[in-house]
């Protein structure tokens, strides 16, 4: 039957041993009590006070200001909301590269008179109205707007009075890995839940089970046109059912000739599960592309696959996502096969004509996956990657681990010779053959990265950033004014601690800086060559990475045909913060 918060089986939520709200704007089931609300598209009067209080001068020109979707816990009094009016915070908290085209050129010019009057010294508008929302949390009075973040990961927060208390780090997103909130303990006094990750993931399979929709609804939160370059919206669905309720926000965008955005966030919760009822499980999930990048990736062309958010996620599966992900989670459990630093074995030596290698080779050579090739970055050797770090990684692949020329383990045969980037990228190449292999996967950190060019000699490329084990770069490598930045500079410099010890050479660091500025001053080749490389390129950056910016990563992006875009919260050693998530996402990567 249809009422006024949606469709509700009035019959099944009895069965269920829960009742529809006296109001008919939804249901009370599982310990929860769920509602929604409908309204027109606010009216020009009152969306104009709206900017006002925002202080923008622009907004979207169908915002539902009266939709809502509110999800409260009876027993703690958290709630989990979502409203049109904090999906548009999202949008001016958003940190997405703007979208530059011609049509925002002619949506600035068409706004220029009220540009020109505004007292603020700079203004800059997403005309795409993007958002990062990913809900509200609430409990007495306190409420968190949360922004999402990328790739395709799922997180959790959970709230008893211990973990409470704790960091809950940044909102998740990621290829695979999860984020709970936990409405258990404490009381409606208590403190405000932070999302905090998980290995959780949402049960599919109970979502596609025969069991009746006790209360399903659909709302619009905000929509646009762009001034017909295209479309942006801002939408969720929700349904109940007698053993869970179920969230799906989606903001989609659509630049006519020119790309598209979806960003998914689903959130989940079991009445009948070990937390009962007390437990919300949220994923996050960013896909976008260029159309021209999308059709090279084996996506359908611009036309009726992307006609809508529905149609465009099923078209961007066939796809690796580009995504962005923020997240921080506790490290696995270390693999039941034990490579640790004993397993790295004795330190391997081979010589090509002018190098003569220190390398370590360890890990399941019996995995199909061609090798892990480790590649130090700038004034880095073997010793900067973490041991912990090393043993995943061994797991599911074997691993190389090798110092560059002249750099620790590996000495340079010809001192007198002048470094060059493509010189050590052919050294690099050189080693690998001189191993008898094939071909490999190189993760290389930072500077590493420009090491990686010949792709025929490459199955994938993974270009990170390490960094090295002197404290003074932790700074550059670790967000230290945050809580979460320290700590993890302090596990890293544990971590390195007690791994092999191969010391750095300060003449060799030398000559390497003057390579890497000859190179990138003077050498524009690769970045002309980058739309020919075809192999599968995994771009993993910190957004706050003073080194290599991530704008870098994103331009890019933009330039191979086959491209993986991951951000995480974080400087240059980001990817090392946020070990758990990247391991996941490099284990899609491998899979597909």
């Amino acid at each position: 039957m249809k009422y006024a918060g949606g469709t509700i089986d009035e019959g099944a939520v009895k069965a269920a041993g829960g009742q529809v709200l006296p109001d008919g704007s939804g249901v009370r089931v599982g310990g929860w009590n769920i509602s929604t609300g409908h309204g027109p598209i606010t009216a020009d009067a009152d969306l104009e006070k709206l900017k006002d209080g925002l202080g923008t001068l622009a907004a979207p020109e169908q915002f539902y200001g009266a939709n809502f979707l509110r999800l409260r816990h009876d027993a703690t009094g958290t709630v989990v909301s979502f409203t049109a009016l904090d999906a548009l915070k999202g949008w001016l908290q958003d940190k997405s590269e703007r979208v530059r085209v011609g049509e925002s050129d002619d949506w600035l010019a068409s706004r220029r008179e009220d540009v020109e009057q505004h007292a603020a010294q700079t203004l800059e508008y997403d005309w795409t109205f993007t958002t990062s929302y990913a809900g509200s949390l609430e409990r007495d009075g306190a409420s968190s707007s949360s922004g999402g973040d990328g790739s395709s990961s799922s997180g959790s927060a959970a709230a008893p009075p211990a973990a409470a208390a704790a960091d809950g780090g940044n909102d998740g997103s990621s290829a695979a890995a999860g984020a709970q909130a936990a409405a258990q303990g404490g009381s409606a006094a208590g403190p405000l839940p932070k999302w905090q990750a998980s290995s959780e993931q949402i049960p599919r399979a109970l979502l596609t089970s025969r069991d009746p929709i006790l209360f399903y609804d659909e709302l619009p939160l905000y929509e646009s046109e762009l001034d017909d370059h295209g479309s942006s919206r801002v939408s969720l669905k929700m349904r109940v059912m007698p053993r869970c309720w179920y969230v799906l926000l989606r903001f989609w965008l659509r630049v006519d000739r020119v790309m598209v955005r979806l960003r998914e966030t689903r959130l989940f919760c079991q009445f009948d599960g070990p937390s009962a009822g007390a437990v919300v499980l949220r994923e996050v999930k960013y896909h976008e592309g260029t159309f021209e990048a999308l059709r090279a990736a084996g996506a359908p062309a611009e036309g009726p696959a992307y006609a809508d958010a529905d149609t465009a996620a099923q078209a961007l599966l066939a796809v690796a996502p580009v995504g962005e992900l923020c997240t921080s989670a506790p490290p696995p459990p270390a693999p039941a096969n034990g490579f640790g630093v004993q397993s790295l074995g004795e330190l391997k030596r081979v010589q090509t004509e002018t190098v003569d290698w220190g390398y370590y080779r360890f890990g399941n050579a019996s995995s199909p996956r061609p090798p892990l090739l480790l590649i130090p970055g700038f004034g880095s050797t073997v010793s900067a990657w973490p041991l912990d770090f090393l043993a995943r990684l061994a797991a599911d692949q074997e691993v190389v681990m090798v110092d560059n020329r002249g750099q620790g383990f590996t000495q340079d045969l010809d001192p007198t010779a002048r470094l060059s980037i493509p010189g050590l990228a052919n050294d690099t190449m050189e080693f690998v053959r001189a191993l008898g292999l094939d071909q490999v996967t190189a993760v290389a950190g930072s500077a590493g990265g420009l090491e990686a060019t010949p792709p025929s000699d490459l199955a994938t490329a993974v270009l990170t950033s390490p960094n090295s084990t002197e404290v003074q770069h932790l700074a550059l490598g670790y967000a230290l004014d945050t809580p979460a930045g320290v700590q993890a500079a302090c596990d890293y410099g544990a971590a390195t601690h007690s791994t092999v010890q191969s010391p750095s050479n300060n003449t060799t660091t030398g000559q390497q800086l003057a390579a890497i500025l000859n190179y990138l001053i003077f050498d524009d080749s690769v970045w002309e060559l980058l739309p020919v490389v075809d192999n599968e390129v995994l771009l993993v950056v910190g957004r706050e990475d003073q080194v290599v910016p991530a704008d870098n990563s994103r331009a890019m992006a933009t330039r191979l045909q086959r491209p993986w875009l991951v951000l995480l919260e974080g400087g240059h050693a980001a990817f090392l913060q946020h070990q758990p998530v990247f391991l996941q996402v490099l284990d899609a990567f491998l899979t597909t």
